[in-house]
């Protein structure tokens, strides 16, 4: 015996529910999806880093930047890091460097740029999915006080001309 065939009515509030649950949002959802898991995966990658893990693991230490080299004491001791290639004072200047606990003689300086790159890293693909989210919901929550309307209220889709 053949299946019996869906009514219109059945059909035409199966589509509807199927637009509602579905439809425009599946885009919106799915890029919101993409870059919440690619700003997590950057994010744990940036954080487990070996060479720029001391920044969030290690402590902070003063020292001294002086011709090129960093020199900062850890439990009595001198370490010295050596930054001769790059842009440095010409007269000794305080600076900050983050220690490794476990090797004291493994240190980065502090630099203003670290947080440009975990943010430029990181954090912007969560914030643009979570802007995809926010921006997915007032669309479903205009729609949703666009239904509830009088249809003599209702905007017209465009496109469509209205029947008298």
């Amino acid at each position: 015996m053949p299946a019996p065939r869906a009514t219109r009515a059945y059909r035409e509030r199966v589509v509807h529910v199927g637009a509602r649950l579905g439809g425009a949002a599946r885009p919106f959802t799915a890029g919101a999806v993409a870059l919440a898991v690619f700003g997590t995966l950057m994010l744990l990658l940036e954080l487990e880093d070996p060479s720029t893990n001391v920044y969030w693991t290690g402590r902070p230490v003063q020292g001294v930047v002086d011709r090129g080299i960093i020199y900062y004491f850890v439990g009595g001791e001198q370490y010295t890091i050596d930054v001769a290639g790059r842009w440095g004072p010409a007269s000794p200047e305080p600076t900050t460097v983050y220690v490794d606990p476990g090797d004291p003689s493994h240190a980065l300086r502090d630099r203003a740029l670290r947080w440009f790159d975990l943010l430029a890293v990181a954090v912007w693909p969560v914030a643009s999915a979570l802007l995809l989210v926010w921006g997915q919901l007032v669309r479903r929550k205009r729609a949703r006080d666009r239904e509830r309307l009088p249809s003599r209220l209702r905007a017209p889709l465009r496109g469509v001309s209205r029947a008298p």
